[in-house]
Formats: structure tokens, C-alpha cells, sequence
């Protein structure tokens, strides 16, 4: 009983990002819809950055790039394996009507170098590139893990 709530659950939230578009704080870019993107506080010069992204389109997309402002900021897309190793990737593909989740868990963004911490609390711009969909500059939300995303 436990796993069909579970599954229905993750269903309904699906269901919803895919109807609604996006979510609080959330953007959409031609067929491209990104729900809240956050990050806990950085951490010795990195910070992560998590958050949904979903294809609404016919074909697959790909975030090919990303951008940030950050002073000494240096990109990279990272997954971690069940090993614990650090894996970089070249780009995240995402399938029509498949949604991704950045996650620590899984594939995400990492800003390294940074000249200043940041802190819970604090909000800066972060521009995702799309191979089909374009750039679009979303709001990084910076919260305590604990609290997660909103």
C-alpha cells in the first residue's frame, strides 16, 4: 500500500509539472520547462545546483552548456556513480516527455572556483544553453539542504 502511494505520488507530480509547465520559480523556454533551481550553500570554493528539467517537444533536447556570472566560477555537468566516483559529462539529454532531475544522486551542476562563498538565503542568475530550445537565464535559489527545494 505504502509503494502504490508512493507511485502515485511521483505520478501526480509529474503529471503536474508537465500540465502546469513549471513550477514556483520556474521557466520555460520553447519546449523546455525548468522547475525551481536551487543549490545548498557552496562549499570550499563549489557549489551544487539541482532542480527539474523537462522536454515537452516531439524530439530530444540537450543542455549542451552552462554559464554563470560568478566570480572564478568554472561549469562543469557531474553525475555521481554507485562507486562514488565523479563522472563529468559533456551534456544531459533529455527525451520528450521524460522529466530529468538534477539531484546529488545523479547528474547535476557544479560551479567550482569560487572567489566568494555563498550562502543560504542569497539568489544569482545561472544560464542554461539548449541545443534546440536556447539559452534561457534562470534564478539559482540558494537554501539550507534541510529546508530543500520549495
Amino acid at each position: 500500500m505504502a509503494m502504490r502511494a508512493l507511485v502515485f505520488a511521483v505520478v501526480f507530480g509529474v503529471l503536474a509539472f508537465a500540465h502546469a509547465g513549471v513550477w514556483a520559480h520556474g521557466y520555460k523556454q520553447h519546449d523546455v520547462s525548468i522547475g525551481h533551481i536551487w543549490a545548498p550553500p557552496s562549499e570550499g570554493g563549489a557549489i551544487s545546483i539541482y532542480g527539474p528539467l523537462l522536454n515537452n517537444g516531439a524530439a530530444e533536447d540537450r543542455l549542451v552548456s552552462v554559464e554563470s556570472s560568478l566570480p572564478g566560477a568554472v561549469v562543469s555537468l557531474e553525475a555521481e556513480g554507485d562507486d562514488g566516483a565523479v563522472a563529468v559529462q559533456g551534456d544531459i539529454a533529455l527525451a520528450p516527455g521524460v522529466p530529468v532531475s538534477l539531484a546529488a544522486w545523479g547528474v547535476h551542476i557544479v560551479l567550482r572556483g569560487l572567489e566568494q562563498p555563498v550562502k543560504a538565503g542569497e539568489n544569482f542568475p545561472l544560464t542554461l544553453v539548449f541545443e534546440k530550445a536556447g539559452a534561457i537565464t534562470v534564478e539559482v535559489v540558494v537554501e539550507d539542504e534541510a529546508s530543500g527545494p520549495h
